[in-house]
C-alpha cells in the first residue's frame, strides 16, 4: 500500500509564502496611501468680511532723479622747470587763470510756467485731500445701500473685488470713471455704476486752491 500525501503538511510549507505575499500587498498600499494623501490648505481672507466694500487709497508717485552739475575742469598752466648743470635749480611761477563768475545778467533769463488747477493730483500728493461728505464710514455705507448684485452673478457663484478709478472735479463731481482692474462684467458693470452715481464730494486743494485730484476704490462683491 502506498503511503497518501498529507494535504495539511503541504498548506504548512506554504505559509511562509503567503506571509511574505502579504506583507509585500499590505507594504504597497501603505505606500499608494502616502501617494495620494494631499494635504488641504486654506487661504486665509485677510479683508474686513464685515464690510462689503473697503477703502484704499491708490496713487502714482512720480521720483524725478536730480542731475548732478556738470564738473567744470579749470584750465591750467604749468612751466617746465630747467636743470642747469650746476644744480642751481630755478623756480618759475606757476600761473593760474584767474576765474571770474559769470555776471547774472548775461544768464537766460527762466520762464517759470504758471501753476494750473487743471492738473489731475493723484491722491497722496495733495495737501487736503477730497472728502465724501460724512467720511468714509458714510461712503461704505453709500457703497453697501446703492450696489446692486445681479442674480445671474448670485447664481453663479461670482465675487471678487472691483477696482474703479476716477476723478473729483474743482466743484467736487465724479468724472472719467474706469476700470482700474476689472473681475468679471457683470460685477464690473455695477461697480462702475454706483461710483458714477456718487453724490459730490467736498474737493481737494492745493495751496488752498482747489483741484481735481484722481482716486481709486475697490468694490467688493461677497456672498455670504
Amino acid at each position: 500500500m502506498k503511503p497518501k500525501k498529507n494535504k495539511n503538511a503541504d498548506l504548512e510549507r506554504q505559509k511562509g509564502i503567503f506571509f511574505r505575499f502579504g506583507l509585500l500587498f499590505a507594504m504597497a498600499l501603505a505606500l499608494l496611501a502616502f501617494e495620494w494623501a494631499v494635504e488641504d490648505r486654506k487661504i486665509e481672507d485677510l479683508s474686513d468680511n464685515e464690510n462689503v466694500a473697503t477703502l484704499t487709497e491708490m496713487a502714482e508717485i512720480t521720483i524725478i532723479k536730480e542731475e548732478k552739475p556738470a564738473k567744470v575742469n579749470m584750465p591750467q598752466t604749468i612751466e617746465k622747470i630747467e636743470v642747469k648743470p650746476d644744480d642751481a635749480i630755478i623756480e618759475k611761477p606757476i600761473e593760474l587763470p584767474v576765474y571770474t563768475e559769470p555776471q547774472l545778467n548775461n544768464l537766460p533769463t527762466l520762464l517759470m510756467k504758471e501753476d494750473t488747477t487743471d492738473e489731475v493730483i493723484p491722491f497722496v500728493l495733495v495737501d487736503k485731500k477730497p472728502e465724501f461728505k460724512g467720511g468714509d464710514k458714510a461712503l461704505i455705507e453709500y457703497l453697501s445701500k446703492n450696489t446692486y448684485y445681479d442674480p445671474e452673478a448670485v447664481g453663479a457663484n461670482i465675487q471678487g473685488t472691483v477696482w474703479v478709478r476716477f476723478v473729483i472735479d474743482k466743484n467736487g463731481a465724479i468724472t472719467n470713471v474706469g476700470l482700474e482692474r476689472g473681475r468679471h462684467d457683470l460685477l464690473d458693470k455695477e461697480a462702475l455704476k454706483v461710483i458714477r452715481n456718487m453724490p459730490k464730494w467736498i474737493p481737494g486743494s492745493q495751496q488752498t486752491k482747489p483741484i481735481k485730484v484722481s482716486y481709486v476704490i475697490p468694490v467688493k462683491f461677497v456672498l455670504d
